[in-house]
């Protein structure tokens, strides 16, 4: 994101570098901290999960991420590659987002685990994954299909052919909390093991896990992680990829922080007047990239002093 005197691939391959000469980078303990620290930034109790795939690669990336003013602070990631699954390695993706999920539970305080609300898209409202969430004492709110079939005082229906309200359902043999909301263009239809006040309330809720799109955005557009470097490595084994994803986490937690602080000073309007309002994150980055252009000049300067010394000391002897 920082603009740097050498080329984007030059950029990448140094960052490459420095993972994999690093022994002591281990991204479990840096997501531990980087919950910590969007789990305060953000005050709020939901974990968005969704899985996104990358563009020339066979890869999907499972994300977990708390939302903040518009977009979501990403704290955990894990990736899964389709060949992983040809080569048994895992059963199926429900396998691999089980074991993710109790993965990203170790990363979070036991004190703070039963206060979390975990957001998820339809991928995830499979009867097998809402019965694992219940046991694993996790509350969620979850979008299901519409030919998913429920049980209603003993009436066996899809959950399509429900009209506006609040419903207790039974899902194989697990009773839950059913919201359908309708706003004219199609059906919201929720399932939550926690009861809510009403559809309304619980679908503004739910809408929240929208706001990791622009962070999708930014992982493939700005940093097209395996496709840019597609064509330099041939081997990306999964621990690199996550090194490397936890660089990315770690610049989008800076951008957001650095930008609410800088709202909170004297010094706002400097970086950005009240007709031109930013996003905390391109706040941050702007913030970030005066720091960068100021101590490149810095360190140029002295270059240049320190040629003019051996220049002038050469001369005098």
């Amino acid at each position: 994101y920082i603009s740097l005197p050498y080329s984007k691939q030059s950029k990448t391959n140094r960052i490459w570098r420095l993972i994999n000469k690093s022994k002591s980078f281990k991204p479990q303990s840096i997501m531990k901290a980087l919950f910590l620290i969007s789990f305060k930034l953000s005050d709020s109790s939901f974990v968005i999960i969704d899985f996104t795939s990358l563009k020339g690669y066979d890869v999907k990336l499972f994300i977990a991420s708390i939302p903040i003013s518009g977009r979501s602070l990403p704290f955990y990631c894990r990736m899964l590659y389709l060949k992983d699954i040809h080569n048994l390695k895992f059963k199926s993706e429900n396998e691999f987002i089980m074991m993710s999920i109790k993965e990203m539970l170790s990363l979070i305080p036991h004190p703070l685990r039963n206060r979390i609300v975990l957001l998820a898209d339809r991928q995830f409202g499979t009867k097998m994954l809402m019965k694992f969430f219940k046991n694993q004492d996790l509350r969620f709110i979850v979008r299901v299909r519409k030919d998913l079939k429920v049980d209603i005082s003993g009436n066996t229906v899809k959950t399509g052919e429900l009209k506006k309200g609040k419903y207790m359902v039974n899902i194989s043999e697990e009773m839950y909390y059913l919201y359908v909301r309708t706003d004219g263009r199609e059906k919201l239809l929720l399932v939550s093991n926690f009861e809510g006040r009403d559809s309304l309330s619980e679908s503004r809720k739910y809408l929240k896990r929208s706001y990791c799109e622009q962070m999708h955005r930014d992982l493939k557009s700005r940093l097209k992680l395996l496709y840019l470097n597609s064509r330099y490595y041939k081997s990306l084994d999964g621990e690199k990829v996550v090194r490397y994803l936890v660089i990315f986490m770690i610049a989008e937690i800076a951008g957001i922080w650095i930008g609410k602080l800088v709202k909170r000073s004297d010094h706002y309007h400097k970086f950005s007047s009240n007709r031109d309002e930013r996003s905390l994150f391109h706040l941050g980055q702007i913030v970030l990239r005066r720091i960068w252009e100021f101590f490149d000049l810095c360190l140029r300067l002295k270059i240049s002093a320190s040629k003019l010394f051996l220049y002038t000391g050469g001369i005098s002897m």
